[in-house]
């Protein structure tokens, strides 16, 4: 799951983005594996915000500020990270909205560039972001996914 909703301050402010959902509920149900490809990646806190640009099938990842193009190092990043998690057993994962890396959607056209490489790699396993957990009917019906692929595996 992305880090930032647990409450630490890994985003590129400072700042967190603590859910209440994951970390109050979910966390007594399921083993949380956080992760952070930006901190993951070495970007420092805080940090400048990036955004993804271009095709939104190839997407870039900027900078900014800086115009620094980040894409090439990040997939890497992204595609050793999924390798190790495929070690983890996951059943389920869930994004932060809106991340030029971990969003299902950002800036109404792209998916962040891990997300899409982790769904790559896990075509099967549920996946959600804080967003949908906000709607009681939708949560119940992810943990209920979770748990059917966790019992199935």
């Amino acid at each position: 799951m992305s880090r930032c909703l647990l409450g630490d301050p890994v985003r590129y402010d400072g700042e967190t983005k603590r859910n209440a959902v994951v970390s109050d509920i979910l966390s007594t149900r399921f083993e949380l594996v956080p992760v952070c490809p930006e901190v993951e990646f070495g970007m420092s806190i805080p940090r400048e915000a990036i955004e993804l640009q271009g095709n939104p099938e190839t997407p870039r990842l900027i900078g900014l500020e800086s115009g620094t193009d980040f894409t090439d190092g990040m997939q890497t990043w992204c595609r050793e990270r999924v390798k190790k998690l495929e070690m983890e057993n996951l059943h389920g994962f869930i994004f932060k909205c809106r991340s030029p890396s971990c969003g299902l959607i950002f800036q109404e056209q792209y998916r962040g560039l891990f997300a899409r490489t982790f769904m790559d790699a896990f075509p099967g396993l549920p996946v959600t972001d804080e967003e949908g957990l906000a709607n009681p009917e939708w949560r119940e019906k992810f943990i209920a996914r979770v748990s059917n692929h966790r019992e199935n595996c």
